[in-house]
């Protein structure tokens, strides 16, 4: 939600209005500080969710010029960036209508932050972009797919960037490279995890703390990406790949180490 006293923060979007023609469907939302979409398959759950973290992820690009420290090339324009970010979220993006996302104070409901443009066939059009002078961008939106809940994904994403000769992310080349492969939003949520990874003793022992009985059966002392895959080493020095532990196990795993603030 938007603090009134500090509108230069952007902390997100509290409203969306979306009038799509392909797929059909009206949408007027407001969400609150923590939201649940609920409905039967095939409503726009998903749709809705990778559509909000695509805006935000867009928004706060834009603000900073830079994707994952990758500076934006001078002649890559906000209509660029916004394609390519709708492009690598969506499988098959044969979506048409008008979207607006904008943020209010709670206080005066005046719309300090909007993107509003319109989907042809997935193409982007009309743009318009509003902030206040000296934005600030927001925390760093997450949103994983089922298959990111194993690290057995997160092995094919390592051996990937291997393969590709990607280490860093360093440039928009390298970034496009594994978004042949990826979805965009995995990617991002992926490189989040696995430079937490020298911090996992640390999340580990706040969580036996908390809740001890959760991950009470792990021996884990800490993860490394080898060549072999991402491995745990436990308490008696031995390695083994994470991917060999339970499904729930790794679920949890990843779970608490990409809610792990970064700082």
């Amino acid at each position: 939600m938007l603090d009134h006293q500090n509108i230069e923060q952007f902390s997100g979007f509290n409203k969306v209005r979306l009038d799509m023609t392909v797929p059909k469907m009206k949408v007027d939302v407001e969400y609150q500080q923590l939201t649940l979409l609920c409905g039967t398959n095939g409503v726009g759950k998903s749709f809705s969710n990778k559509l909000t973290w695509a805006m935000v992820f867009a928004f706060n690009t834009i603000i900073v010029q830079n994707v994952h420290n990758i500076k934006l090339n001078e002649a890559f324009s906000d209509e660029d960036l916004l394609q390519f970010v709708l492009d690598n979220t969506f499988d098959d993006q044969d979506f048409s209508g008008k979207v607006r996302y904008y943020s209010t104070d709670k206080i005066l409901d005046v719309p300090h932050y909007i993107i509003e443009f319109t989907l042809t066939d997935g193409k982007v059009s009309d743009l318009i972009i509003d902030m206040p002078t000296g934005a600030m961008p927001s925390g760093t939106p997450t949103y994983l797919s089922k298959e990111t809940r194993q690290f057995a994904y997160l092995d094919r994403y390592v051996t990937m960037k291997d393969l590709l000769g990607v280490k860093d992310l360093a440039t928009f080349e390298d970034l496009a490279k594994l978004c042949e492969h990826f979805r965009i939003y995995d990617l991002f949520a992926m490189e989040g995890i696995i430079e937490k990874f020298p911090k996992v003793s640390t999340i580990l022992e706040m969580v036996n703390k908390t809740s001890p009985e959760m991950l009470e059966e792990l021996d884990i002392v800490s993860i490394e990406c080898e060549k072999k895959g991402i491995c745990y080493t436990n308490s008696d020095g031995a390695q083994k790949k994470v991917s060999t532990l339970g499904d729930g196990h790794q679920a949890l795993l990843i779970m608490f180490i990409g809610a792990t603030p970064t700082t």
